[in-house]
């Protein structure tokens, strides 16, 4: 060990820059999997916590790693924090079950004073390495992203890459069942340090053959999936984020382009409406009045 000195895949830090094994971490070795940013049963300042799992496979340590946000939140991991292959850290702000809503071993206490999760807004979390961001998670209190007091983020188990779980689709609220009551019961949901639950996030509520993960925008209805035709409807049937022109019924007159409107930027103008002396067809037959 010294200055210098190749990095080797053993768990020390060889060259003596603060890290160990950084030669054979690449973005995506670890991913963000779980987290609590509204605790019901404990404050936030003594009840939020991170899961980070392990994707490589080989045991990592996680001194000198850095935790931070789009902000000016940051903290450094300064303790050993070791992880094996396909294992988890749990990283909270206090270690004491009597506080943070009993959660299991917490492998390192951040600061909540220079880190926290920020449940009224919108925020990150961003894990790094020596200036190498590993993950990033941007997430939201408002739809599409899962927020329930009390109830963990978690990411499906299918999705748990650096790239995929960008997306709010793959992240769902634990259930509220006691299966998932860590703290004992009645407490808060999650699975801290503990895989996460299969097979109910990315379940196909409606059967149309797509789940939220895959991009379906409303599980509850068969009709609406990426691979659907758009309707005459106002409704994004597509799952594309938008509507298309003939949708959109501009005016506000009640009736959209695919529907007759004729000028669908003359709120006087629509199927049916009363002609006016404007040179205008106002009922869209076709022809203007003498």
């Amino acid at each position: 060990v010294y200055p210098g000195n190749p990095e080797l895949q053993d768990l020390a830090d060889n060259d003596c820059d603060g890290l160990a094994d950084e030669d054979f971490v690449t973005a995506g070795s670890v991913v963000i999997s779980e987290f609590m940013d509204d605790p019901g049963v404990a404050f936030d300042s003594v009840g939020e916590w991170i899961e980070l799992t392990n994707n490589t496979p080989f045991t990592l340590n996680l001194r000198n790693w850095e935790l931070s946000d789009n902000g000016t939140d940051f903290v450094i991991i300064d303790a050993d924090v070791l992880v094996q292959p396909a294992g988890h850290a749990l990283f909270a702000a206090n270690a004491d079950p009597l506080f943070n809503g009993n959660l299991p071993t917490v492998d390192w206490v951040y600061d909540y004073a220079q880190f926290s999760l920020h449940s009224a807004a919108d925020d990150a979390i961003v894990v790094s390495m020596g200036g190498l961001e590993i993950d990033r998670v941007e997430y939201t209190n408002e739809d599409p992203w899962p927020s329930v007091e009390g109830r963990s983020t978690y990411l499906d188990l299918d999705y748990q890459d650096a790239d995929e779980n960008d997306e709010p689709y793959v992240w769902c609220s634990t259930p509220e069942d006691p299966l998932f009551d860590f703290g004992g019961g009645p407490g808060d949901y999650g699975s801290p340090g503990e895989g996460n639950p299969p097979n109910l996030c990315c379940s196909d509520e409606d059967g149309d053959g797509v789940s939220r993960c895959d991009g379906d925008c409303d599980d509850d209805d068969p009709a609406i999936n990426p691979f659907a035709q758009e309707a005459c409807n106002g409704i994004d049937d597509d799952c594309d984020g938008g509507l298309p022109a003939d949708e959109q019924d501009v005016d506000q007159d009640g009736v959209m382009a695919c529907d007759g409107d004729c000028d669908d930027t003359e709120l006087t103008v629509f199927p049916g409406a009363p002609e006016l002396c404007d040179a205008m067809d106002n009922n869209c037959d076709g022809h203007i009045p003498n």
